[in-house]
């Protein structure tokens, strides 16, 4: 089951049962719950007071008809529309897993925000999930509109990077200290949920067809590597392996 929100670029979660055998070893049975929450695109300079065509609305397109307190299609989320769905979803059961994929911030432009304005809308998104869901439940990953530039991640060390692995979701990585120094390095990280379940959350805006930084190196950030040795680590181990990213495997 999936909700989609009223906005002009998709802010879904969904209810999923039985995915990828989360249950098996946490509740006894072979399936479980998680929520996958996706795009969530934070409009955090959303206004009820209408725009219009010279002073529109950050993050509408176009001007909307007219603005609502829970937003409008034609705009990003605002942070009360966020707290509802998220107030709904810890109304529906509590889930084994909260899957986070990442592109949080609205469709805006670069000259509008800065790397540190990144870092505090990931921040506020954490705290809104971490107050409903146990932290350590919670497994995030970067989308490319998750930096600044948008679609322009590197794949070496950053302020963002670094300042999500130590003060955003420093509580749900601290207690693997792999995944806190591959965060930091690249934006990405592995971990053990539980007995005999493993997690690889990727950075595949180093992929992104749009980022130019990394278009010309075979493997950004070493992320490739990574991969393959977390793989076979799983293989080797006979765990079940997991692998969340913002966008799915392929070419974009």
């Amino acid at each position: 089951m999936c909700l989609r929100s009223s906005t002009s670029v998709v802010f879904i979660v969904c209810l999923v049962a039985g995915l990828y055998g989360y249950g098996q070893g946490l509740t006894g049975s072979e399936t479980g719950t998680i929520w996958a929450i996706s795009d969530v695109h934070y409009n955090y300079n959303y206004d009820t007071q209408q725009g219009t065509k010279e002073y529109p609305q950050m993050g509408c397109y176009p001007v909307p008809d007219s603005d609502r307190i829970y937003g409008n299609y034609r705009c990003d989320p605002p942070m009360r529309l966020i707290l509802s769905a998220v107030e709904a979803m810890g109304k529906m059961g509590r889930p084994e897993f909260v899957i986070w994929n990442g592109d949080n911030m609205p469709h805006i432009d670069a000259e509008l925000y800065t790397k540190d304005t990144v870092v505090e809308v990931i921040g506020n998104l954490t705290e809104v999930l971490s107050r409903k869901f146990h932290p350590q439940q919670i497994f995030g990953t970067l989308g490319s509109r998750d930096y600044h530039p948008e679609n322009e991640m590197p794949g070496e060390t950053n302020t963002v990077y670094q300042r999500v692995a130590d003060e955003v979701w420093r509580t749900w990585l601290d207690p693997y200290r792999d995944a806190v120094a591959t965060m930091k390095k690249s934006g990405y990280y592995s971990l053990e949920v539980t007995s005999g379940i493993r997690v690889i959350a990727l950075n595949t805006g180093l992929y992104f067809g749009m980022n130019k930084i990394t278009a010309y190196d075979p493997d950004p950030g070493g992320q490739f590597n990574f991969l393959r040795n977390e793989l076979k680590k799983s293989r080797d181990l006979a765990k079940k392996n997991n692998n969340i990213s913002s966008y799915s495997t392929g070419i974009f």
